[in-house]
């Protein structure tokens, strides 16, 4: 058993779709060594493109893709994740930026971890 993948899926809470939660578990099921859950896996929909740019536009656009974690390990881009931290760090930089008149969050997420969630969003 892997017991740093099991305490972050049920050790923690989570505010992640149901559906995701089925795909997470049927996925790590044999390495939890969980019966898997009765869900037929989809081929994964192909990621949302990162917003156009607005070269002209005082307005900052964050993406939010994937599923929301509050630390990735280095795992984002190949496993999907998106970190509290990561997307922090665009906010800062976006909110610093005298260019930058407004922010606007392109969301496509499942939701994830609630660890990080509150404090990014008491920001």
């Amino acid at each position: 058993m892997l017991p740093h993948l099991a305490a972050r899926l049920f050790g923690t809470p989570l505010l992640v779709q149901r559906a995701k939660l089925d795909v997470i578990l049927a996925v790590l099921s044999e390495r939890l060594h969980l019966a898997a859950p009765d869900v037929e896996l989809a081929p994964p929909l192909p990621r949302a493109p990162n917003p156009p740019a607005f070269p002209s536009s005082s307005i900052a656009v964050l993406p939010i893709h994937g599923t929301l974690v509050k630390r990735t390990l280095g795992l984002e881009a190949a496993s999907g994740l998106t970190s509290y931290a990561e997307i922090g760090t665009r906010l800062e930089a976006a909110l610093g930026d005298p260019l930058v008149a407004g922010i606007v969050l392109d969301i496509d997420s499942p939701g994830g971890e609630t660890g990080g969630c509150f404090e990014l969003a008491r920001r």
